[in-house]
């Protein structure tokens, strides 16, 4: 009795167990998902779906592209959203069966399609009077392989005795035949073609390797990449230093540094009774390899002092002190590498203030010759003079000429 209790109860464990396992999952593909707003890939959004809906997700993921990128503003989403999304990325086909979701590919894409091209080859005309009988049946077995070589039965050139009755009998060559006579009046007859004589297999391979065109995707010898040229005016600093010669103070020591676009100068000069330290600015501009034109002005002070006595012998100290200002305009010659020379005229302005008991004073007690007795430099001549036995003060203007012998250095 008690066995049987426990056999009836384990048959009702098995029955409820069969019960709720058989019954059928009904899948609601209309429930929304919640996510986390922004971009998700199309496969994690299966993941998602399957974990909050309890659906089964069956695909090929190397056939069904679902590496697709989706924005969810608002983070939610339902599986027939999913489904239409993954329908537009691919061409599938979507089946549902109770929580089971069966996605398979339905075919290509067109735009994947890739329809391949055949050329026609032209038929190739034998005239089997120029062959022997063992070549006619070689060639009468390729033509049925190949369908590409046609002969034409020359039976003027052609003993029928010579012939095997087999050959005779070939459906092929009786049909052609038979349309050739049929249709004579419209079919020209063909010229026999001599046929080439045997050539072996390797020469044939290597004739065809020959004709071969070189394909478009072959690779190309790299080109060389050309060196760039040297410029020729190349933006450098230089030096150039040496002696330097005029009219007024006959010599000097100069120094030109910078870049031909703009230089600077200093000078030493002395005529041996005054000397003067000049500075100033230059500019060059290249004509060839061996002139340059220089364009530079520069200033620099003079002074000189002495004493005069009057009628009653007394003496007064007197100063004379000038400005000296010169604009000049070069042509630069270029020996040899290193060595330079400039050569030009100067336009000079020379500016002379006149001091008795260090305050400013005219000349007026040497009446017209006064500036011939007290000067710091005496020009050979002269373009404008303002000088005034009344005033303190007077300019006066000449052009000179200056050579300059110049050591170059390039940094």
């Amino acid at each position: 009795m008690v066995a049987y209790k426990t056999q009836r109860g384990i048959y009702l464990f098995i029955l409820l167990i069969s019960v709720t396992f058989g019954q059928s999952q009904t899948l609601d593909t209309n429930k929304n998902i919640k996510l986390k707003p922004g971009s998700h890939r199309l496969d994690s959004l299966l993941l998602f779906a399957s974990q909050q809906t309890g659906a089964v997700f069956s695909y090929n993921s190397k056939k069904i592209n679902t590496h697709q990128h989706i924005l969810l503003k608002d983070g939610i989403i339902s599986i027939t959203k999913i489904l239409a999304l993954l329908k537009e990325g691919n061409n599938v086909s979507i089946k549902i069966v109770e929580n089971y979701i069966i996605i398979t590919p339905t075919g290509i894409k067109h735009s994947d399609k890739k329809i391949p091209v055949k050329l026609a080859a032209s038929p190739r005309v034998i005239d089997p009077s120029h062959l022997k009988i063992n070549q006619i049946q070689n060639s009468t077995a390729d033509a049925k392989n190949t369908d590409k070589v046609k002969i034409i039965p020359n039976y003027d050139s052609l003993k029928i005795d010579s012939i095997p009755k087999e050959e005779l009998k070939n459906e092929d060559t009786t049909a052609f035949a038979d349309s050739t006579k049929a249709n004579h009046s419209t079919i020209q007859p063909l010229l026999p073609i001599a046929m080439p004589p045997s050539i072996p297999v390797d020469s044939e391979k290597k004739s065809a390797t020959k004709a071969i065109p070189p394909k478009e995707n072959s690779t190309r010898p790299e080109k060389k990449l050309s060196k760039p040229k040297p410029l020729t005016n190349k933006i450098s600093f230089f030096l150039k230093s040496g002696i330097a010669v005029d009219e007024s103070l006959y010599t000097g020591f100069l120094a030109q540094v910078g870049m031909p676009l703009l230089y600077g100068t200093i000078s030493a000069n002395t005529n041996f009774s005054v000397s003067q330290i000049r500075y100033g600015l230059g500019t060059s501009f290249k004509i060839n390899n061996k002139l340059e034109l220089h364009f530079n002005f520069n200033l620099g002070d003079l002074q000189r002092s002495g004493q005069f006595s009057d009628s009653s012998r007394t003496k007064f100290p007197i100063a004379v002190k000038s400005q000296l200002t010169r604009y000049m305009i070069a042509v630069e010659f270029s020996p040899s590498k290193k060595l330079k020379i400039q050569i030009g005229p100067v336009f000079n302005q020379l500016k002379t203030n006149y001091f008795i008991n260090s305050v400013p004073s005219d000349l007026h007690i040497f009446k017209e010759n006064g500036d011939h007795l007290f000067y710091t430099i005496n020009p050979p001549y002269v373009i404008t003079n303002t000088y005034s036995s009344t005033s303190s003060s007077n300019i006066k203007t000449w052009i000179g000429l200056q050579v300059n012998v110049l050591y170059f250095l390039k940094f």
